[in-house]
């Protein structure tokens, strides 16, 4: 059985959002604060994580400083791609279960 329906992700300003719609139409929301820091540790608290990114670590959440956010909301940021990534990879188990491995990327044009 497929475990989701369809996952969007948006690494914005502020949070990284993603929602993910079941087959039996109920929805799960996965949200956390778009900041990163480059650590050591082994351990996040809370609303945060722990990643491995092009062979750095990083914490990302609300546990990162507070001067590790970025004005910019071009999703070619490392930031944004780093959290999208923390997302797609939450899920990526389920889906490879499931047998899917479909990404699709979707950009506004203005």
């Amino acid at each position: 059985m497929v475990p989701f329906n369809y996952i969007t992700i948006d690494s914005g300003k502020y949070a990284t959002k993603a929602l993910l719609r079941k087959p039996d139409g109920t929805d799960k929301s996965l949200v956390f604060r778009t900041k990163i820091e480059e650590t050591i540790k082994n351990e996040a608290q809370g609303n945060s994580y722990i990643v491995t990114y092009n062979g750095k670590r990083y914490l990302l959440g609300e546990q990162a400083g507070a001067s590790s956010t970025s004005a910019k909301s071009s999703k070619a940021e490392e930031l944004h791609k780093i959290c999208t990534s923390k997302i797609f990879t939450t899920v990526s188990a389920a889906l490879a279960l499931a047998g899917i491995l479909t990404l699709g990327i979707y950009k506004s044009i203005k």
